[in-house]
């Protein structure tokens, strides 16, 4: 199982419509489906632009050593029977490129790393039973693996 959700790229968690919004969604179901309102926003050969777009997002390296620390203290942390794998770091590294270039950035920013790094990297991680016990979860563990890992941007000069 853990390496079946490795493979999926990031966990989102939407919750629940408040009663407003929810009573409107059955309104409007009632008229039509909204899958039937659906415009083409792309062709299929304009995706590979897209993604080599994506792939010339620069990545510095205090940024892309940033990532890997994420990653590697996941794997150190007492709380976690297993961290991030290598593929954790891949998934962070291309996500924080797609989110720049969606955000109409050539390069990435740290901040886009501590946006992405809970949705991207919790689901690869599984808590120790007795850590759970106690109220961890890996969420709270990568926002503490966030909170104490600092970007070293090296020596000013």
């Amino acid at each position: 199982p853990e390496a079946q959700l490795d493979r999926f790229f990031m966990k989102l968690s939407l919750g629940y419509l408040d009663a407003n919004t929810e009573s409107q969604m059955l309104l409007n179901l009632g008229r039509a489906h909204p899958i039937d309102a659906l415009t083409t926003v792309a062709d299929g050969t304009r995706l590979p632009a897209l993604a080599r777009q994506v792939w010339d997002v620069h990545v510095d390296d205090t940024v892309r050593n940033y990532i890997v620390r994420l990653t590697i203290s996941s794997r150190a942390h007492t709380d976690l029977a297993l961290g991030a794998s290598p593929r954790g770091s891949l998934a962070l590294y291309r996500g924080c490129q797609a989110y720049a270039a969606i955000q109409g950035r050539d390069y990435v920013l740290p901040d886009d790393v501590k946006l992405l790094t809970p949705v991207i990297l919790s689901h690869r991680c599984i808590v120790h039973p007795e850590s759970g016990l106690r109220g961890a979860t890996a969420n709270s563990i990568i926002a503490s693996i966030l909170q104490d890992t600092e970007l070293d941007i090296g020596e000013l000069e």
